[in-house]
Parts: structure tokens; sequence; C-alpha cells
């Protein structure tokens, strides 16, 4: 089973929309309001956006970037030439091991 959250930071909080009809390679996803920095400490969080996947035991398989097209802060590239979530859940779901576990998110932090 797979379950996606999108967790707002506190900072973000009041800018965050309730709307949980949204979808993720066809999957609902849940918005969780940080409020109180919880999960951001639970999972050492460092910047917004980053992205963290876990097992079903809470063990992280991958943290970082969503895809390489984020140069520095305020420099994107046009299109994205890798997309390092979706190897991370493409490989999780067969069974594979994840070849890049981690890369440095580039964002503001949190």
């Amino acid at each position: 089973m797979i379950e996606f959250n999108v967790v707002v930071p506190e900072k973000l909080c009041y800018q965050a929309d309730d709307n949980n009809n949204q979808k993720l390679l066809g999957r609902s996803i849940t918005v969780v309001k940080d409020a109180h920095s919880l999960m951001k400490k639970q999972y050492n969080a460092k910047a917004t956006p980053e992205v963290i996947l876990t097992d079903s035991n809470d063990n992280i398989i991958y943290r970082g970037k969503i895809d390489d097209r984020a140069v520095d802060i305020g420099k994107w590239k046009n299109f994205s030439g890798h997309n390092y979530l979706k190897d991370a859940i493409e490989a999780t779901l067969q069974g594979k091991e994840v070849l890049i576990k981690s890369t440095l998110p580039r964002g503001c932090f949190i």
C-alpha cells in the first residue's frame, strides 16, 4: 500500500489548503499541517520542498529533491532530466534497492 502525505511546515500552515482531493500517481494525497514542527523534528527536515520516502516501518528509503529541476535557490531548469522521487518509488514497489538514497534539497529553509 502506498500513502502520500504532504506535510506543510509550521511557517506555512496559514497558507495550507485543507483540500485533500489532490492526486499524486493516481492516489489521494493527505495534507498534514505540522503546526508544532513535530514531523519536521522527527525526520530532521531542513527545506521545503524536501521529500522523505519511508517504508511501512518508518525507515527512510529516500530523502531530498523531487527531481533535478532546481539548480539553486530561485534558479530552475525548464525540464527535469532525473526524477529522484519517482525512481525511488518505482524501485521500492518492484522490491529493488533505491540507487540514489539522498540528494540535497534546494528550497527555503524551514
